[in-house]
């Protein structure tokens, strides 16, 4: 008996490339939705940081009767978290190491001697992140709350 015709098994080489570029779209489409989960994910840890400083001010407010005194009231900068959450301010070892991280957040309130409110600031990765329509806009107590900048007040 005698074999006429054999047939060679395997995958053409075009076959091969369509099975290549279907990968690398699916691969694509996958990085880029883990980019939008790594970006929510920073904005969500910045939003509880400045969650935590609100409770840590309010602490502060409740037995000193004031919040903490900023080094320059009429401005909203990192100079004036660091201050407020350094010594002598709402001591808090977490905001502190949030303050030295390589986030920048703010603070800023109403006066320099004897402040009876405040504004504290992160910046957001995220410019079209749904939370930044639940925070204040505008400017209070010399922060400049425009999105991307997500901002809590005490007033």
């Amino acid at each position: 008996m005698q074999i006429l015709m054999t047939k060679n098994r395997g995958f053409t080489l075009i076959e091969l490339l369509v099975v290549i570029a279907i990968i690398g779209i699916l691969a694509s489409i996958v990085l880029v939705s883990l980019n939008d989960a790594r970006q929510s994910a920073n904005d969500a840890q910045k939003i509880g940081n400045l969650r935590q400083a609100q409770s840590a001010l309010e602490i502060f407010f409740a037995q000193d009767n004031h919040y903490p005194n900023p080094a320059a009231a009429s401005s909203c900068n990192e100079a004036n978290w660091n201050a407020a959450f350094g010594a002598g301010g709402a001591d808090n070892a977490a905001l502190v190491a949030a303050a030295t991280s390589t986030v920048t957040y703010s603070y800023g309130a109403s006066s320099a001697t004897d402040p009876a409110n405040y504004t504290i600031e992160v910046t957001l990765d995220g410019a079209n992140n749904q939370v930044l329509a639940t925070d204040i806009d505008g400017t209070s107590n010399a922060c400049t709350c425009d999105d991307p900048d997500y901002c809590i007040s005490s007033i």
